[in-house]
């Protein structure tokens, strides 16, 4: 049983359109040790990609190429499936401690429910095969597959679910006991016992999973019931679960779990797909000192001061944010943060004691792409006309005197190490300051324009528009991948790629403020295409890339794999046709035959 199978399964059914059910009979099935419930709206993200553009879709016909094939019977007769998205499809998901392994790793259970089980057994039967390696067991209600993949599948006559949280056990065991670094075969006893106590961890875990639970400790929290019963395409309830991948590049272990303090543990989040854009707002719920904090110091506006100094162009991306530094330092205080930051002290080769007070309660961070022009800068010219502004206006002249020559030293220091590595130094960021003003750009004549710019300029629309806002973010998504690849070598691989970037516009992101409980903010996913709805721009776009990817590999076969073998064939039949003129001369042994050259999976 293959991965990519229990992917395109899920996928497969979240095309059918039926009632979701705000009372959802799936949460009695959820362990009570879940961090993260989601909850897709089957109906509602199903009729957002209409049949037709499905049926015309790469993977529609991939999969409808041989209507035998389970898949294909699924999409042609989904009524004979068993399966019921009434209750929509529920994803759990944990962090677990694992043995041997620093930092916690993720454990998810996705549940469906069933109308038919004989059906949706039938199916199943249909999907495994009659390979050994996957079997059907039956414990009364209970039907369990037993496979080799590294994903647990059980169901009764309620209720489907795949879990991978015996996943980490299975490779855990196969290393010790199927190693093939072993010189020698690993003995048959012990591989039959750890296939015996692998496929019992699957057993229990899934008879677990199987039975409804009495209650559990979510489902009481009026922050869950709130999102679960809005009005959304999908749902989302964070009781403190961290982000694997964020905490596994963060450099101190439990740091992510600090700054989540800041914000509150328990979250929710909608996420809708309207036309033209992805609509995501959050929720983040604050408790007690920290609900106190964010009551006492009101979130500051935006600060415009910094924008108006912008040069001329198109902004490809910007950030401006505004901060209490009263408010911050009380934060580190309670979360527990400042432990960290005074750990840093030993890695960090300059006195951060020095840093507090130096500067204001905001910063700009900007890409603009302007006009190039003959005495354009070498560095705007490399980089297509595009300049990075980051501006930071500076509170106590004094005290950023004392702490300048720290940072200089720690600069150069980088620079050494730079050169050591890559045996060339980058120019990367020029620093310039004025008594009020420092600037870090790719050019120096950028920044020195920057800080020489008495602040006249026009405010764009877009920052006036959410100027209310702590912080406001915006990354002119298409624009710049665009100019990022416009110097790439043309060909089909860039001209596929101008195309894509030709459907997105922009990513807008604002919010901060404090506001009934809860810190609030909201991304947007914009298209260029205002008049379709984003999902079915989405699926559109990346049934188009793998049908295009799958062209390009044929075409790939046919010219290089097919070609190469006509042309051995010619030079053998070249080399016969010269041997046979040669009638005068002593007839030489016979060549070897051609070797056909293999042709490529």
């Amino acid at each position: 049983m293959k991965h990519k199978f229990f992917s395109l399964f899920i996928t497969v059914i979240c095309w059918q359109s039926l009632a979701f059910s705000q009372n959802n009979p799936l949460l009695k099935y959820v362990p009570e040790d879940m961090k993260l419930v989601m909850s897709i709206d089957a109906k509602r993200v199903g009729s957002k990609i209409p049949a037709e553009t499905f049926k015309q879709s790469f993977f529609y016909r991939k999969i409808m190429k041989d209507p035998n094939m389970p898949f294909g019977a699924f999409l042609s007769e989904p009524e004979r499936s068993g399966i019921d998205l009434s209750a929509g499809i529920l994803i759990a998901i944990k962090n677990e401690r694992i043995e041997g392994m620093e930092r916690p790793q993720p454990s998810f259970c996705i549940f469906i429910k069933l109308r038919d089980a004989e059906a949706f057994t039938a199916l199943m039967k249909k999907m495994a095969g009659d390979g050994e390696d996957s079997k059907i067991e039956v414990y009364g209600t209970d039907r369990i597959l037993v496979s080799d993949a590294s994903v647990a599948v059980g169901w009764n006559n309620d209720v489907f679910v795949i879990s991978n949280g015996y996943a980490r056990e299975i490779q855990k065991s196969i290393m010790q006991n199927f190693s093939y670094i072993d010189s020698f075969p690993p003995d048959p006893k012990k591989m039959e016992q750890a296939k015996y106590e692998l496929a019992k961890g699957q057993r229990d875990m899934l008879f677990t999973l199987l039975s409804p639970k009495t209650s559990n400790s979510f489902s009481p929290d009026p922050h869950f019931t709130e999102v679960m019963n809005s009005d959304a395409d999908i749902k989302l309830w964070n009781g403190g679960s961290m982000n694997p991948i964020a905490e596994n590049m963060l450099p101190f272990p439990g740091l992510l779990e600090k700054l989540a303090a800041f914000g509150g543990k328990n979250k929710t989040a909608t996420i809708n797909f309207e036309n033209g854009r992805v609509l995501m707002q959050g929720r983040s719920f604050l408790e007690g000192a920290m609900a106190d904090i964010y009551k006492k110091y009101p979130a500051e506006a935006q600060h415009m001061d910094l924008v108006k100094r912008l040069p001329p162009g198109t902004l490809m991306g910007f950030a401006n944010l505004s901060f209490n530094q009263e408010m911050a330092g009380e934060l580190l205080q309670r979360s527990g943060l400042m432990q960290i930051v005074d750990s840093l002290k030993e890695e960090i080769p300059f006195d951060l004691s020095l840093i507090p007070g130096v500067f204001k309660s905001n910063m700009m961070i900007a890409a603009v792409k302007t006009d190039i022009t003959e005495d354009t800068d070498e560095s705007i010219s490399k980089m297509g006309g595009l300049q990075l502004i980051i501006a930071v206006p500076i509170a106590d002249k004094a005290k950023f005197e004392k702490l300048k020559p720290e940072i200089l030293k720690t600069w150069d220091s980088m620079n050494e190490d730079r050169k050591a590595i890559v045996m060339k130094q980058p120019k990367g960021l020029y620093a310039r300051h004025s008594d009020d003003m420092l600037v870090l750009a790719l050019s120096p004549r950028t920044a020195d324009a920057f800080l020489q710019n008495t602040g006249t300029g026009e405010v764009p629309a877009l920052v006036q528009q959410y100027s209310k806002y702590p912080m406001v973010a915006t990354i002119n998504f298409g624009q710049l991948l665009a100019t990022l690849f416009a110097n790439n070598r043309p060909g089909d691989t860039r001209d596929g790629m101008m195309t894509v970037m030709d459907k997105f516009d922009k990513i807008v992101v604002y919010g901060g403020l404090y506001e009934n409980g809860s810190i609030n903010s909201t991304m947007e996913f914009r298209f260029s295409d205002p008049n379709q709805n984003s999902l079915k721009q989405w699926f559109e776009l990346i049934t188009s890339m793998a049908g295009n990817n799958a062209d390009r590999m044929s075409d790939y076969k046919d010219r290089y794999m097919e070609s190469d073998t006509t042309v051995m064939v010619d030079s053998v039949k070249i080399e016969l046709l010269d041997i046979k003129q040669e009638e005068k001369r002593p007839e030489p042994p016979p060549p070897p035959p051609p070797v056909k050259p293999t042709k490529k999976e």
